[in-house]
């Protein structure tokens, strides 16, 4: 009885596994050559080496949270956010990373020069005499 609790087992098993196989498609590539073609409509440039690119306007707020002031002349040029900004020191050009905000580079373009009137150089007294 045991062997023909086994032997029946084993034939459910052989008869479901072939017809499941039958029903299975091929393993492996398909047969013959596979073409991808990629269209595009007329008038898009293919951007996609800005792909995963801060925009605009997260770059200029980080570059204010920084403590600059006065940013313009924002664009995207060679794979970087370039700026100009009000620092410091004085009005400086940037270069921002894009992916995440980062100063790379930072080059001061025209220094502040502040207006000291009454320092010129010497000892000034002054004892609220005017």
């Amino acid at each position: 009885m045991r062997n023909t609790a086994i032997a029946a087992t084993l034939l459910a098993a052989v008869t479901l596994g072939a017809a499941g196989a039958g029903n299975a498609g091929p393993i492996g590539p398909p047969a013959g050559p596979i073409t991808i073609t990629q269209t595009q409509p007329a008038g898009v440039v293919d951007v996609t080496y800005r792909r995963h690119v801060l925009p605009r306007h997260v770059i200029v707020r980080s570059l204010y949270k920084r403590g600059y002031r006065k940013v313009h002349r924002v664009y995207f040029h060679r794979g970087y956010w370039r700026a100009r900004a009000v620092g410091r020191r004085g009005v400086v050009a940037l270069t921002i990373d894009p992916r995440t905000a980062r100063i790379v580079h930072r080059r001061l373009v025209r220094p502040f020069h502040r207006y000291r009137p009454y320092h010129r150089g010497g000892l000034s007294f002054s004892f609220g005499l005017h």
